[in-house]
């Protein structure tokens, strides 16, 4: 457990009479901070958390770095929270939204037997009586109860599509000059992994489909993603012998992690499918997900049932394929609160974690950091950017726009942060719109 020298010589952290907290003169967010610094967002605004922000900004060179970057961004952050992105609201609505609204009154009428289509909750109300108990609407309660349930399994697909209809109806859209606008309220670190956050209306969890239905300010809307940059982070940290080679020979590794997989279940399909079945499984041995959800996943994708022997088959053929990424569990203990990052170094974590907590925050803290490091070195580029979602950049840009410059830099920044990355066709350039 790290304990607090008070031994500290610079005072970069401040507060003032009114318990703002300030860096170098400037305000910042506590909570904003806190995330950042790893700490639990109740701990108290005062002077003795400054004391200790100091404390660690002076022992912890990781700390001094990432404040850098954060001052760095701070005017992209500006620019993000001042900006609308105009959106065609009728072709959303018409192509999209309706069907989903559409397919959700006939849902309910099947499932409730009344003419007049309500909410979610009073679809709930009305299997609870049929059933003659309670059932949670809570997601992960009702998917066990869909297991064995005909009623909770249609009340599922129905609370499904409720949520998708609330979160993109989009009520409180603004309006300016006769053209309808979309935006969000930004912070810098939403997460202890360091992740960008936006609130209101999420942008950074809009549907592809919606992206479609951005309308450029330019000529065209751009998008710029890094291919599997979460596995190619994992390959680098742990040396994976089989995923280095894979990325270097440009190979889709989702896709031949999917084949892989596919002949183990003795399962065919398309690539595209085949494709998302090895992106999904990857993530979730690599982080540590139970058996339940990888039945789950394997009976989206085979016809029949698939028992517990199969799975532990499955992730044991993965593991004897990519042996070094076991190894990812070494990049952070709990029990001593450190985790270890090439380039960046120790970093300290003062927040309780879940279990899947700890086994994702190395690799999602690495990707935080280098994206942002990405978006630091493109500065030059931020009056066309729009949209940076995690590991994607979304960009409004002229008709001739070169983007070759911009894929330079953002290779070469992801070479110079974490040696050992291979970033052999990692920039996906895709059109969102024009």
């Amino acid at each position: 457990m790290y304990i607090f020298s008070n031994n500290y010589q610079n005072v970069g952290f401040s507060t003032d009479d009114k318990q703002r907290l300030f860096y170098q003169g400037k305000q910042v967010e506590w909570d904003d901070i806190f995330k950042m610094v790893r700490w639990d967002s109740n701990v108290d605004h005062s002077k003795q958390s400054v004391d200790r922000l100091n404390d660690f900004e002076s022992n912890f060179s990781s700390i001094r770095e990432q404040m850098l970057l954060h001052q760095c961004l701070s005017p992209l952050i500006l620019q993000l929270n001042a900006a609308e992105i105009t959106f065609d609201f009728n072709r959303w609505n018409n192509e999209w939204l309706l069907p989903k609204q559409e397919e959700y009154a006939e849902r309910y009428r099947e499932l409730t037997g009344e003419t007049d289509v309500g909410d979610v909750s009073h679809a709930r109300d009305l299997v609870q009586r049929k059933l003659g108990h309670r059932v949670s609407l809570e997601a992960q309660t009702l998917k066990k109860l869909a297991d064995n349930n005909p009623l909770c399994e249609k009340l599922l697909q129905l609370k499904h599509l409720w949520d998708y209809i609330q979160r993109f109806s989009f009520n409180d859209i603004k309006i300016i000059n006769g053209r309808k606008m979309i935006s969000g309220s930004w912070l810098q670190n939403g997460s202890i992994s360091g992740r960008f956050s936006c609130h209101n209306t999420n942008l950074l969890g809009l549907p592809k489909a919606m992206k479609s239905c951005f309308i450029p300010k330019n000529d065209r809307i751009i998008s710029i993603d890094l291919n599997a940059i979460q596995l190619r982070i994992a390959a680098a940290l742990t040396d994976c012998t089989n995923l280095q080679v894979a990325f270097e020979n440009g190979e889709d590794v989702h896709l031949l992690n999917g084949k892989l997989l596919s002949r183990s279940l003795e399962v065919n399909q398309q690539d595209d499918q085949t494709r998302l079945l090895g992106k999904k499984f990857a993530y979730m041995v690599m982080y540590g997900a139970g058996i339940a959800r990888f039945q789950e996943l394997f009976n989206q994708f085979c016809e029949k049932s698939v028992v517990v022997d199969r799975v532990n088959v499955a992730i044991t053929m993965f593991y004897e394929h990519y042996p070094e990424l076991r190894g990812l569990n070494k990049l952070f203990n709990p029990d001593n609160q450190i985790m270890v990052l090439p380039v960046i170094g120790v970093i300290p974590v003062m927040v309780e974690l879940r279990r899947s907590q700890a086994v994702n925050l190395p690799i999602q803290s690495m990707e935080s950091l280098l994206f942002k490091r990405i978006l630091a070195a493109l500065s030059e580029f931020w009056e066309y950017l729009i949209l940076p979602c995690h590991d994607e950049l979304i960009f409004d840009v002229p008709v001739n726009f070169d983007f070759e410059p911009i894929a330079t830099i953002m290779t070469s920044t992801l070479e110079r942060f974490l040696p050992g990355i291979i970033t052999t066709n990692i920039c996906k350039l895709t059109e969102v719109a024009s």
